[in-house]
């Protein structure tokens, strides 16, 4: 598990680890952050802590991209992805602050255009809603139609009326990107500039997060930005910048820690940053306010004994730990995994950013930095919880292998090949061509113009699809045959993207 990657370290710290820090902090963070990003083979990571209104450290570890020399440190950038969402909520509770708007308005007020598949929903819709996955669509239904696509934020709203409900609005949570980018199509509205501007005017730059952004066309024109990676046969690889500028409101801002170590310590001193307020103390804590219940605690949650409600406000999860109110999220996008933690009660913030996807690394940082601070006993999170998700990977690997495992005799197909082809349409996501080429079939997607999906016949009329996109992954995409001709086919994507199983029709 510890060979493929040499790690090079840099550590850069903003102010030097006072002997006042819990000792982990003081003499171990080092080591652990060092030996965990060969463990999980992590080319390179940043974290940053803040306590008391003193950054303690702003660290980078690792490399910018494998097989490279150019060192992390506290300046280097990465995708937050879905931290964002905390940015998006507070931009909105400052409008109400403002008297602008409230949360709930209704989102036809300020989109009429707006609208869902379910009337009463269209009609009823709080810009709340939006902001704490409570709208009755399963999770992370439609992602596959924004990620990557070339749909502007306009038209995924559009789009979003062909999604069918999973459950009435307001009854359960289910994480939802889509809605997101509908509260950041308010802003336009309410404050008469696009999300983009406003985060960057009234949050980024009071904040002095200069080189924060909000475009991955900003982030790969960067010389000191992370390159994002994926696990693939044991590895991490290189892997293009995801362009999803077209969901940003949802998870698209670009940071490093020495950054977001602003942003930390303007939520823990009440909305100030040096001395100055940036955000309003009624905004702050609006998006701290319990919305929806989450569920039942995690594994790793249990594991801990401290948690007892998990909740979500707005943009935040809102949860219990060894007594204090936890505030934090995390994030995943192409290529990056990112976790903030906020405990208001302590002056507490933390942040740890990577460059790479399928590793769970986040959560040993939660729970190990949560417990020095807290002097809770110590207990090696970074093995248990490797050891939990090796042993769920394997599991993982070995169903995977079952199912797109080719019969030595598999059943014939219903027609040729010629049969197969020709153009599908699904009302939300758009077109798909499948057509007849010289090494068989391949799909190619109007929404997203550069992907592929290879065809390989498995059994039958059902062909595992192998996209040309890493993020996407593979998936068995089983034709209805009518009278020779096929006629619909079912297609989906990674779950990680989106579980949704789409029914095209010739």
């Amino acid at each position: 598990m510890k060979r493929g990657i040499t790690l090079l370290c840099l550590v850069l710290t903003i102010e030097s680890i006072s002997p006042g820090q819990p000792s982990f902090i003081r003499d171990s963070l080092d080591a652990f952050m060092k030996r965990s990003l060969a463990q999980w083979r992590i080319p390179g990571a940043a974290i940053a802590i803040v306590k008391d209104g003193r950054i303690v450290t702003a660290s980078g570890y690792g490399v910018r991209e494998a097989g490279k020399p150019d060192p992390v440190d506290a300046n280097t950038l990465f995708g937050i992805g879905s931290n964002t969402k905390a940015f998006t909520a507070t931009a909105m509770a400052m409008l109400q602050a403002d008297g602008r708007l409230t949360l709930n308005d209704k989102v036809a007020r300020w989109l009429p255009e707006f609208r869902v598949f379910d009337t009463l929903a269209t009609r009823e819709l709080m810009i709340r809603d939006l902001l704490c996955h409570r709208i009755g669509l399963g999770e992370y239904e439609g992602d596959f139609v924004m990620w990557g696509s070339t749909y502007p934020r306009e038209e995924i709203v559009r789009r979003m009326r062909f999604m069918k409900p999973a459950t009435s609005f307001r009854s359960t949570y289910a994480y939802c990107n889509s809605a997101f980018i509908v509260a950041g199509e308010i802003i336009p509205r309410a404050a008469g500039v696009s999300w983009d501007a406003f985060v960057r005017d009234s949050i980024l730059t009071p904040l002095g997060m200069r080189r924060t952004n909000t475009s991955v066309t900003v982030l790969e024109k960067e010389s000191n930005a992370a390159r994002p990676h994926m696990l693939i046969g044991g590895r991490s690889v290189p892997i293009r910048y995801g362009n999803i500028d077209n969901s940003a409101p949802a998870g698209a801002i670009n940071s490093s820690v020495a950054e977001m170590a602003h942003w930390l310590l303007m939520q823990t001193d009440s909305g100030r940053y040096n001395g100055r307020p940036v955000v309003p103390w009624s905004a702050l804590s609006e998006t701290r306010t319990p919305q929806m219940v989450v569920g039942e605690p995690s594994e790793y949650e249990r594991m801990s004994g401290a948690v007892h409600l998990k909740t979500y406000g707005l943009g935040w999860t809102v949860m219990d730990y060894a007594g204090r109110l936890v505030v934090r999220h995390t994030g995943e996008v192409d290529g990056f995994i990112s976790l903030t933690c906020v405990v208001p009660e302590e002056r507490l913030g933390f942040v740890l950013l990577t460059n790479s996807l399928g590793h769970e690394f986040q959560w040993p940082v939660f729970f190990q930095v949560l417990d020095a601070y807290l002097d809770r006993s110590s207990r090696d999170w970074e093995d248990e919880i490797f050891a939990i998700v090796s042993r769920r990977n394997a599991a993982a690997a070995a169903d995977e292998a079952k199912r797109f495992a080719v019969p030595t005799q598999p059943a014939a197909l219903s027609a040729s090949l010629d049969a197969y082809a020709g153009t599908y349409r699904h009302e939300q996501y758009g077109t798909v061509d499948v057509r007849k080429e010289e090494d068989g079939l391949r799909m190619h997607f109007s929404a997203h113009p550069s992907l592929v999906g290879v065809l390989t016949h498995q059994s039958g009329d059902r062909f595992i699809c192998t996209f040309s996109d890493p993020i996407f992954g593979r998936s068995i995409v089983p034709f209805t045959v009518t009278e020779g001709r096929a006629v619909s086919f079912v297609l989906t994507v990674d779950p990680w993207v989106d579980p949704t199983e789409y029914v095209f029709t010739r």
